[in-house]
């Protein structure tokens, strides 16, 4: 989650949202050196919105709060934001329980697939929605926390977590977070429609074993399909 603001910078989350020194969660509208805090967009009405209309367009959410500057990114950021944290801004919620994790998404996968794939393949978050997101974040403390909090699998571009899966592999690889690598730059909507069509697919491989060991991964692509990694 953001940090509250500090004079006039502001620490963002998930698109433009941040948090003010009131613990207030807004989205920044306005910009630049002589930028106006008052002119920006508190995310509570629009989780109001959603929640009342939970499949509502985007543009049509637009519509109904008829806010100069907002963007339909800043709705889907708001979808996901309700997703994740709840309705009540003022009190975010932790995580779920941990028979519901399922996915983490990683920094190089679209933040706005979270919420399709909860609903296609199970509960997912990505690093944005736990403060993991930027190049400071070591690729090991993504691992940490997904183990920690046991999720199934992470989802990833990053070659490097094969690395960190091997450093880890004391033969009882059912209890290493299994990796789904996309070989690709996919946006949300194209992301989701792989998970769609090879979901029955990388459910099986979460519990298969071959050759006698336990597959700790596959690479998935528009192109090439899915294909196991032993």
């Amino acid at each position: 989650m953001p940090k509250k603001t500090n004079g006039s910078s502001i620490v963002k989350t998930l698109g433009r949202l941040y948090v003010n020194n009131e613990g207030q969660y807004l989205f920044c509208l306005s910009g630049g050196r002589n930028r106006d805090a008052a002119q920006d967009m508190p995310l509570q009405p629009l989780l109001d919105i959603l929640v009342q209309n939970p499949d509502m367009d985007a543009h049509d959410v637009l519509g109904k709060v008829g806010r100069r500057g907002l963007r339909p990114a800043d709705i889907e950021t708001a979808r996901l934001f309700l997703h994740r944290y709840g309705s009540n801004s003022l009190s975010p919620e932790a995580l779920p329980v941990e028979s519901h994790r399922v996915l983490l998404l990683d920094e190089c996968t679209p933040v706005t697939a979270a919420v399709p794939l909860s609903r296609v393949f199970g509960w997912t978050t990505h690093v944005e929605a736990e403060g993991l997101a930027g190049k400071r974040t070591p690729d090991m403390t993504i691992w940490d926390y997904v183990s920690r909090h046991n999720f199934a699998a992470i989802v990833t571009r990053d070659s490097d977590f094969f690395k960190i899966s091997d450093d880890h592999d004391t033969g009882q690889r059912e209890r290493l977070p299994f990796l789904i690598h996309i070989g690709e730059n996919l946006n949300a909507e194209t992301l989701t429609a792989l998970f769609i069509k090879h979901g029955h697919g990388i459910r099986h491989l979460m519990t298969s074993v071959r050759n006698g060991v336990i597959v700790r991964g596959c690479r998935m692509s528009s192109k090439d399909g899915l294909n196991p990694l032993i």
